[in-house]
């Protein structure tokens, strides 16, 4: 009797644990949306319902602009391209917009019709793309079993490291993530082909630099399975990025490639390669403060100790070894792009050494970063790893605190879009003096200045003057500008205002006055 009645209450423990099985499973089957969504919802509360209009994507927005007043995907001359124009001054010079793909200007054309402003348009835009970012790099932490913990904190300190802002990095790295999940071995086949597929895709129509990871994607495939099958899956998955690259780039920009007539710097510091690293194992991140810096430096010798220990015992973590690989793909990118193209940046910023470009992977950088240093320390101490988890938490806090701030120093325009306060006061100058002409010299001018269609770049190869006219050259203050020095030898302005950063010269040019200049190369758009 008491072996059947302890048999009984085997069996009865084992009814609770079977009913405990499904109460688990649908706690993991909910977990990854309540993580991402509680992540992001802690986010949303703390920045403010404002956008910054970024200098990088002015284009974008004015082609979504010319999209909804006049059905034309048209910006104002780039700079890419003034070398080869002499202008008219007043005349229309817009074109297509070339150096960027259409998916952004589209999807704010596409909330303008609905009745949205452009930049509540553009601040909807950035926090639906936050939020499936904030999902995709949280699937991506679970599919490769990273310990629950770490893939919340580093999803919540690289999330909180940008305040709102019209830029599209954030695309490209939500590409970067699915590509992960993609080839995680958790989706199985089709559903990996797919994803892979569709986000390189998605990711090429808003950033051309995301056509780049196919080559990432199929070195991945063939290192798992290398025969023939899988050149035909990768070829099969490339097809629609592709078909987006082309599309866009052949058809509506009217060129094969976003670099256009750019060359090499005059110099590259190429010590700063060291740089470079260090942002590829942070994610392009570095604290404000000097005493920060040196605890995350030190962060990353721990890193690269514990990263010596696995590899000598043989059990790198497949994730570690995929995060690794891409970085260094990247890095031969961001090399080869510096060797033949130069840097958008000055030489002092080459592009291997930006951080920019190191921010598609921060989640799993960070998470690396914390996790290897981690190895390296005593396990009979888990203080001193609470203690490194205590630094990247500070370094979150800093950095918000640091993004509040910027964010504090800007003006918001008529247009709903929040600039730099210097900034701001030259576009109010602009908009006061009526002028004929505005030659810029800084790349964020082009958006709401004055009207896009007599915004042209400092470059050009000449200018002509058919009746009397009024003109502006806007420069950064501590940098020459070739067009402002050739005209003050024939004209001097009459009016020079200077805004922290920016200087404003107004000319007053007289009919038939003609300017020939010997114009400078164009940068690079993209890397």
């Amino acid at each position: 009797m008491r072996n059947n009645l302890s048999t009984f209450e085997k069996m009865r423990d084992l009814g609770k644990l079977d009913r405990a099985i499904p109460e688990r499973s649908r706690f993991n089957r909910f977990r990854l949306p309540l993580t991402a969504g509680g992540i992001f919802l802690i986010y949303f509360c703390s920045y403010a319902r404002q956008i910054e209009l970024s200098g990088d994507q002015t284009a974008a927005v004015v082609a979504a602009e010319s999209m909804l007043h006049e059905g034309a995907y048209k910006v104002s001359l780039h700079e890419s391209y003034g070398p080869l124009a002499v202008v008219n001054i007043g005349s229309d010079l817009r074109q297509p917009l070339r150096w960027y793909p259409p998916g952004y200007s589209v999807a704010l054309y596409a909330f303008a019709k609905l009745g949205l402003s452009m930049a509540g348009g553009a601040l909807l835009l950035f926090y639906l793309a936050k939020f499936f970012w904030t999902l995709s790099w949280t699937a991506a932490g679970f599919a490769y079993d990273i310990p629950y913990p770490i893939v919340a904190g580093a999803v919540a300190f690289a999330l909180f490291l940008t305040y709102p802002s019209t830029t599209t990095e954030i695309f490209e790295s939500t590409t970067v993530a699915l590509l992960f999940l993609a080839v995680s071995q958790r989706l199985g086949e089709p559903a990996s082909a797919a994803v892979a597929s569709a986000s390189l895709a998605a990711g090429t129509l808003f950033r051309f630099p995301a056509v780049k990871l196919l080559g990432f994607y199929a070195l991945v495939e063939w290192a798992r399975r290398p025969r023939i099958a899988t050149l035909f899956k990768v070829a099969l998955a490339a097809v629609p990025s592709l078909v987006v690259y082309f599309a866009c780039t052949l058809l509506i920009g009217g060129e094969s490639t976003p670099y256009h007539g750019v060359g090499p710097g005059p110099r590259t510091r190429w010590l700063l390669l060291f740089k470079g690293f260090y942002y590829a194992v942070t994610g392009g991140w570095s604290p404000n403060y000097a005493p920060l810096r040196v605890l995350v430096a030190v962060m990353v010798f721990l890193a690269m100790a514990g990263l010596v220990r696995l590899a000598r015992k043989g059990i790198l973590p497949r994730w570690i070894v995929l995060l690794a690989g891409f970085q260094a793909y990247y890095m031969v990118f961001l090399i080869v792009t510096q060797v033949f193209f130069g840097s958008m940046y000055a030489h002092s910023q080459p592009a291997f050494a930006t951080a920019r470009f190191y921010s598609l992977t921060q989640p799993l950088s960070v998470a690396a970063l914390y996790w290897l240093a981690s190895l390296s320390l005593p396990s009979w101490n888990p203080v001193l790893r609470r203690a490194l988890a205590m630094i990247l938490f500070v370094c979150m806090v800093d950095w918000t605190i640091k993004n509040h701030s910027i964010m504090a120093g800007m003006s918001r325009g008529p247009d709903g879009f929040l600039r730099f306060a210097d900034l701001a006061a030259v576009h109010r100058l602009l908009g006061s003096e009526h002028l004929d002409g505005i030659f810029d010299g800084t790349g964020v001018l082009i958006y709401t200045a004055a009207d896009p269609r007599i915004i042209y770049p400092d470059n050009v190869r000449g200018l002509r003057s058919p009746n009397d006219t009024h003109i502006a050259v806007v420069r950064f203050a501590a940098l020459p500008n070739n067009l402002l020095n050739a005209l003050e030898k024939r004209v001097a302005p009459y009016e020079v205002k200077q805004f922290n950063r920016f200087e404003v010269d107004v000319f007053a040019l007289p009919h038939g006055f003609e300017l020939q200049l010997n114009p400078r190369p164009g940068f690079v758009p993209h890397v």
